[in-house]
């Protein structure tokens, strides 16, 4: 049985709701303050997703096109994944050098986004070995860039950065990525990061992006698309 990474939903910084006690509003405050860091505090079995996406709705949508339909067979370690006000919302396709280097940096999303492919691709690690050419699916954090802060020096790729309906936008629409080359791709990201109003945060090994300075010359003048349609 797989280990999956239990995660807490976080929104968009500063979302606070009024009635809530102080004391979850000061937890709320640490988990928005350090967005990436507290994504996998808490190892268990992996069973079902908690509550899958309605069967259509745009986040099903942004599920299948990042993971494949069967990704229900990863459960709760992708729970987190491209809900609305959440950093959670690049699909990032790691290669094992990405992989090894998040894992190293106190960002554990390697291994399991590895143990997630395996259990959708229903193989085992004799079957699917950890292979450099491998990429492997994860929703990473869109507000700390971490996807294209390693695409720029691996292979690692993103496949596009959903809407997260933080500035009103429409969630399951989006930009596809996979084409963008390693030199334009963190200004891409970034300049999706910002028309989407996500604040910027910092994540282990990856220091908080900018803001007001990333320029996308392939997709300022595009429309934002269903990501369904964004393929590798």
């Amino acid at each position: 049985q797989g280990l999956a990474w239990h995660r807490h939903v976080l929104h968009c910084p500063f979302r606070f709701r009024p009635s809530v006690a102080s004391a979850a509003m000061l937890f709320r405050a640490l988990l928005m303050a350090f967005p990436c860091l507290f994504q996998a505090l808490v190892l268990r079995g992996n069973s079902t997703l908690s509550t899958f996406p309605t069967a259509g709705s745009a986040r099903d949508k942004a599920f299948k096109a990042c993971f494949g339909d069967n990704y229900q067979a990863a459960g709760d370690s992708i729970s987190h994944c491209f809900q609305e006000h959440d950093t959670h919302n690049t699909c990032c396709m790691l290669d094992k050098s990405a992989r090894d280097q998040n894992d190293a940096h106190g960002n554990p999303i390697g291994q399991a986004s590895l143990t997630a492919h395996r259990a959708i691709a229903g193989q085992t690690a004799e079957q699917m070995p950890d292979a450099p050419n491998l990429l492997t699916a994860w929703c990473t954090c869109f507000g700390s860039q971490v996807c294209s802060h390693y695409a720029q020096t691996t292979g690692t790729k993103i496949k596009f950065v959903n809407d997260c309906a933080c500035g009103g936008g429409t969630a399951g629409k989006g930009f596809c990525m996979a084409s963008i080359n390693a030199s334009a791709i963190s200004g891409c990201e970034g300049w999706a990061r910002e028309q989407f109003q996500m604040p910027g945060h910092s994540t282990p090994g990856v220091p908080q992006p900018a803001d007001g300075e990333n320029q996308c010359a392939q997709l300022q003048s595009n429309a934002e698309v269903d990501v369904s349609t964004c393929t590798m």
